[in-house]
């Protein structure tokens, strides 16, 4: 996932004292992400909330009761949503009402689009992140594909070098509870995110599965692995990421598996002095890291198909 150099901005930290924070915050969201963060979590959602760029103003921002609210009222009519898709099948993937989309899938493609508007909605004190990502993963079927995305101990070698840990924390009644740790450095940032996740799985015919995964804590770990490491508690620090769900559709079809993604964060919101500075680059960090986590899953895929090793667990990991 590329960096951004402070180049690009093509103004100088003399004209904009707010610059040399700005720049090291976006460089930061950049590198991160999660990957199919619904059973593939590792490169996508912290650089989809690359908004985290607010913390320019290096103050800290504590999580809103009434931006909370409003993350939990966008969460359930997207998953009221989801379940009317589930219940009629019909338009259950974006594949399903286009011919042309399904044979770029086919041929190698991935998709990556805003949800709607431009991808980041305002919300009282905060942004929305909503993301979609397509990818079509041949002579699979979804139990085989489900059976890599849930090997959690395996996400360090899925999405290497973001993902440092990951395992599996329980397993029962089809749902998963994992955590994971994910970090990188960027210019003279060490910064991490500490998470615990509970996924379900909905089984819905031979045909037609869908997951959706949340975050029940998130921790924000500023210069991680250093003397002067600062672990926030939940809700608590700079605001970069507070919230993240996703659902993924699975729909086998052709030979294969269509895999779409769907990418949901919560992050303190940006100024509106700099929204002509960050919210391009919002953009296109977003549908870069996004393309890259499906990249990174459906080479994990292929390299199972392979050497056989990468399943599931059953297990807990201790």
């Amino acid at each position: 996932m590329p960096n951004l150099p402070p180049r690009q901005y093509q103004c100088s930290s003399r004209d904009y004292p707010v610059l040399p924070v700005l720049t090291r915050h976006l460089a930061l969201k950049t590198a991160y992400g999660f990957g199919m963060l619904t059973t593939l979590l590792t490169r996508l959602l912290l650089a989809l909330v690359l908004v985290a760029v607010v913390a320019m103003q290096s103050r800290a921002a504590d999580l809103k009761p009434e931006t909370a609210q409003a993350w939990e009222a966008f969460v359930q009519q997207r998953n009221a949503r989801t379940a009317h898709l589930a219940s009629t099948r019909a338009h259950f993937l974006e594949v399903d009402d286009s011919s042309e989309l399904r044979a770029r899938l086919r041929g190698g493609d991935i998709v990556v689009h805003p949800a709607q508007e431009k991808g980041a909605i305002s919300v009282p004190s905060g942004l929305v992140h909503d993301w979609v990502g397509l990818v079509f993963i041949p002579r699979h079927s979804i139990a085989e594909v489900l059976g890599v995305t849930r090997a959690y101990q395996h996400y360090p070698d899925y999405y290497d070098p973001a993902v440092l840990q990951a395992k599996l924390l329980d397993r029962a009644d089809g749902a998963d509870e994992f955590s994971m740790l994910v970090k990188k450095r960027v210019l003279s940032v060490d910064a991490a995110l500490s998470g615990q996740y509970h996924s379900t799985f909905h089984h819905l015919d031979d045909a037609h599965s869908y997951v959706t995964t949340v975050s029940e804590r998130l921790q924000e770990i500023l210069n991680y692995g250093r003397g002067n490491q600062k672990n926030f508690a939940p809700d608590h620090g700079n605001g970069f990421i507070w919230r993240l769900q996703s659902i993924t559709r699975y729909e086998a079809a052709d030979g294969g598996v269509y895999i779409q993604l769907e990418t949901l964060a919560l992050s303190r919101s940006v100024p509106a002095s700099l929204g002509w500075i960050v919210n391009p680059v919002v953009t296109k960090i977003s549908r870069a890291a996004l393309t890259t986590t499906l990249v990174q899953t459906r080479d994990a895929l292929s390299a199972s198909a392979v050497n056989g090793s990468l399943l599931a667990s059953s297990k807990p990991q201790n």
